[in-house]
């Protein structure tokens, strides 16, 4: 106890310590064992100051019970992400509709769409026209919400957990947020490739298995019906998938 510090606990269990009468010395036997005990009461002082010293320079290096429960700024949008898809889950009688308005200002708000679409389509994106680019996000902002309202919604009963420690990216200021989903018989790993922008961090890639892009997975893809179509022919086939991941 803090109030016994400069008292060695030995003492303290023999009895020695007793109040002090500083106008005569009656509660201390005799001069000499007097002096003793002082000394005794100055040298466990001194070490204990020492000792005090020392922890407190540990306590300075070590993180506070607050830095260490302070969350993980960069791992915001995940959590958003996954909030939205547990409250796609409670709603199970939902129809279509309901589930993508639900899912619309949560995907807007988790992903950089933008980025996420000039990185799946590559270099091709920046030759098209400011409309073309725009109908693009459009098209693809659609097919986001519905590929995560198709794949969570019904009354699925999933598990969504965040690990607590993130990677710092190798290149500009991101960091890879750490994550496994899992149903009733399965468990895989999602991660998140999360950006730092002027309106806050979003994310700009999703890992499966901690390694292969979706990014990289749609440029195949994307490029592909650009390649067939232009900028119409690629919106057209997003739009297509989009209809698939709702049923329509």
């Amino acid at each position: 106890m803090l109030k016994y510090a400069l008292f060695p606990s030995s003492l303290i269990r023999q009895g020695t310590v007793r109040k002090l009468s500083t106008a005569s010395g009656e509660d201390v036997r005799s001069s000499a064992s007097a002096r003793a005990w002082v000394r005794h009461i100055l040298l466990s002082a001194a070490a204990v100051m020492t000792v005090s010293s020392g922890l407190n320079s540990a306590v300075a290096q070590t993180p506070t019970r607050a830095e260490l429960a302070a969350p993980n700024a960069a791992a915001q949008p995940v959590e958003a992400l996954y909030a939205g898809l547990r409250k796609l889950e409670a709603n199970a009688d939902s129809s279509a509709a309901q589930r993508v308005k639900t899912m619309t200002p949560v995907i807007d708000a988790a992903f950089d769409l933008p980025t996420i679409l000039r990185n799946s389509v590559g270099m091709r994106f920046a030759n098209l026209n400011a409309q073309d680019q725009q109908r693009l996000l459009d098209s693809f902002r659609r097919f986001t919400v519905a590929r995560y309202v198709s794949s969570f919604g019904k009354g699925k009963k999933t598990s969504f957990v965040i690990k607590p420690q993130s990677t710092a990216t190798s290149y500009g200021n991101g960091e890879i947020i750490r994550s496994t989903i899992a149903g009733p018989d399965n468990s895989t790993e999602i991660d998140y490739v999360v950006q730092h922008l002027p309106h806050g961090y979003r994310i700009t890639d999703v890992l499966l298995n901690g390694h292969i892009s979706q990014v990289a997975a749609q440029r195949a893809d994307f490029s592909a019906g650009l390649a067939s179509g232009g900028a119409e022919g690629l919106k057209t086939l997003l739009d297509r998938k989009t209809e698939t991941f709702l049923g329509n």
